[in-house]
């Protein structure tokens, strides 16, 4: 039986977790790299990646309305 606490720290992990992999994925699109290469490299489905990187891609174009 799961507790609250555990359920705060599941979530805080992912993320943890998901943070880190947008700092390796924009790393890794900065220095030209393709979303298959970097699927290959972090070991992660390209889905997973293409998902993100349209994310970051959101967050950057609302980043440059905003100036």
């Amino acid at each position: 039986m799961c507790n609250l606490s555990d359920l705060v720290e599941e979530k805080g992990i992912r993320r943890g977790r998901e943070e880190l992999l947008t700092e390796m994925i924009e790393k890794k699109l900065k220095r030209g790299k393709f979303i298959h290469m970097i699927a290959d490299e972090l070991e992660e489905d390209e889905s997973v990646i293409r998902g993100m990187v349209e994310k970051i891609q959101k967050n950057f174009d609302s980043e440059r309305e905003r100036k």
